[in-house]
């Protein structure tokens, strides 16, 4: 994708220099390498150049004077970015005055690097597949309800209506979706904001929400927990022309959200536009392609060390009932990667999923630190799922128990994507 480009690194330390080469290669690139100015010199009048990384403190001639000296003689035309280990605010604006692109501080990491090459290479068409990659394990999986699901968002890709409806299980993926929406629409070049539809009381905090989005993307999530007058105030703004690209989430499918206050809405949106998620539970041949995706993402694109997950762990991870939506394996895979090295062993992921767990206090400092309708949702689940377990999955005990009538209870259930198997 990138190997029309070419990046000149240039370091006088052999270790730095190969860093980044390996980095750059990794992306597509091709890398030129120079020790020192008069190497870079060399290299920058011989080859067509896209790029290059500069170290400021180098022997015998510095970052600064090279840069300088290319920039008086106007002897090249691709951007600089300047590297230092003892990087100051004046070295940075030193560097910037004379022409330099940007400024990257050292001890380096993957992402600082790339960042900055994107930036300076202007690589928008980078920027967007990494968007689509970071949202891969939505998509993963060979069964038909995600094969379906795969061909009616290639359909709408070409154009994509004013508003779309995304509707699944808690931990589907919808907030997922709607980013991958966003970064192959029109759209992508704006700001992507999301806001919940219990927190858009009035058709001030609507508008408030789609000027926030500027232009870009507005994801409204719980659909169905909007009040009169923010459904009122929406199915007017998709009678007309929205500031943005509209997106909503919900957690009830269409059928029942048709029959309630948020009927006008939905008739706004049409079939096509209509997207529902199918939860892991119901295509459970899919885990393993999602497991692997997700961790093919975090090694590559996030740089994140490789481990390896023994079948044990897998099957361990595919049985474990609060693991049985994409988001929660997702969000574990990569608490692996960033907390150990060689295999994943078994003890470590069930003492990961211990930690977490509701009641404990990790779990309870993470929800203070959510919005009281999040908390409240999470709670909701932990406390739904401690009496499936409690009462052996016995939904007439589990009414009773929770003071929850039959008909509510299933609808909770479904709503906080709890399976009942």
């Amino acid at each position: 994708m990138n190997g029309s480009q070419h990046i000149l690194i240039v370091d006088d330390e052999p270790a730095i220099r190969e860093l980044i080469k390996d980095v750059l290669e990794d992306e597509g690139y091709q890398v030129s390498l120079a020790a020192n100015a008069a190497e870079a010199r060399r290299q920058a009048k011989n080859k067509k150049l896209s790029l290059a990384l500069l170290d400021v403190w180098m022997p015998e001639e510095d970052g600064i004077s090279l840069l300088h000296s290319w920039v008086k003689q106007k002897s090249v035309s691709f951007p600089v970015l300047i590297m230092s280990g003892h990087g100051t605010v004046e070295t940075a604006v030193e560097a910037t005055r004379l022409g330099a692109e940007g400024f990257i501080e050292k001890p380096l990491n993957t992402a600082k690097i790339l960042q900055a090459v994107n930036k300076a290479l202007k690589n928008d068409k980078r920027e967007e597949e990494l968007a689509k990659n970071r949202y891969a394990f939505m998509f993963a999986g060979n069964s038909e309800i995600m094969r379906a699901l795969r061909e009616q968002i290639s359909a709408l890709s070409g154009a994509l209506p004013k508003a779309l409806a995304i509707s699944g299980e808690a931990g589907s993926g919808q907030a997922a979706l709607a980013h991958y929406l966003h970064s192959i629409s029109a759209h992508a070049a704006n700001p992507f904001h999301a806001a919940p539809a219990g927190e858009l009381g009035s058709s001030q905090a609507l508008r408030h929400a789609l000027e926030a989005a500027a232009g870009g993307t507005l994801f409204i999530d719980g659909l169905e927990e909007g009040a009169a007058a923010f459904y009122a105030a929406l199915a007017k703004s998709l009678r007309q022309t929205p500031a943005a690209l509209v997106i909503l989430g919900a957690h009830y499918p269409f059928a029942e959200l048709e029959n309630g206050p948020a009927s006008e809405i939905l008739n706004a949106i049409p079939q096509a536009a209509r997207l529902w998620l199918p939860p892991l539970h119901e295509r459970p041949a899919d885990a393993l392609d999602i497991v692997e995706t997700c961790l093919d993402y975090h090694v590559r694109q996030e740089r994140m060390p490789y481990r390896k997950f023994p079948t044990a762990v897998k099957n361990h991870l595919l049985s474990h009932h609060r693991l049985n939506n994409v988001e929660s394996l997702d969000a574990l895979i990569r608490q692996m990667l960033l907390n150990g090295q060689g295999d994943v062993g078994l003890d470590e992921v069930k003492a990961a999923l211990s930690q977490g767990a509701a009641g404990s206090q990790a779990w309870f400092q993470r929800l203070l630190k959510k919005s009281m309708r999040d908390a409240r949702r999470e709670f909701e689940r932990a406390y739904l799922e401690n009496l499936l377990d409690e009462l052996g999955g016995n939904v007439s005990l589990m009414a009773e128990k929770s003071g929850l009538e039959r008909t509510h209870l299933y609808r909770k259930l479904k709503s906080l994507g709890i399976n009942l198997r």
